[in-house]
């Protein structure tokens, strides 16, 4: 069977418009990347502390406090992610609106564990404020570094 070519030509691959869902997508992942890495290096960090004094109980709270952080954090990147990808928001909405969905997000999933399980409260505790006080600082960095980048893309329109 032979098919027939076009004699259009093919259009070039180039990034996709601001707006769509594949930029957001690729905006969003990217973003992900350092505050993934930085639970990881918390979780790593913190681990012979929390067995030396706890046991395995702060181990098991150590990791699900730093999940419970990260998980925060990629729920407040998302709507500077989305922001940035062409979404209806001005950026300094964005980074509040961030900054709301974080706090929310880690309170109701604190309390989670708090009131169902048998988890070293003191230890969960306080992997859950310096985890989430160092991914906090993180996405600062990074929702400013975004606000540059959406700043410089309006002035050259």
């Amino acid at each position: 069977m032979e098919t027939e070519e076009s004699s259009e030509p093919k259009p070039e691959m180039t990034n996709p418009p601001i707006g769509t869902k594949r930029s957001f997508v690729a905006c969003y992942l990217k973003m992900l990347i350092a505050p993934i890495a930085v639970a990881v290096l918390l979780a790593i960090i913190g681990f012979y502390p929390a067995k030396r004094m706890v046991g395995d109980d702060g181990v098991m709270a150590l990791w699900i406090g730093c999940s419970i952080s990260l998980f925060a954090s990629a729920a407040g990147l998302a709507a500077v992610a989305w922001t940035i990808s062409g979404g209806p928001f001005n950026i300094t909405t964005a980074i509040l609106t961030s900054n709301g969905m974080r706090l929310v997000v880690t309170l109701v999933l604190v309390a989670i564990p708090l009131l169902t399980t048998a988890i070293h409260r003191v230890a969960f505790v306080v992997s859950v404020t310096i985890s989430y006080l160092v991914l906090l600082t993180v996405d600062s960095v990074i929702a400013i570094q975004a606000s540059q980048r959406y700043f410089e893309g309006k002035s050259a329109q």
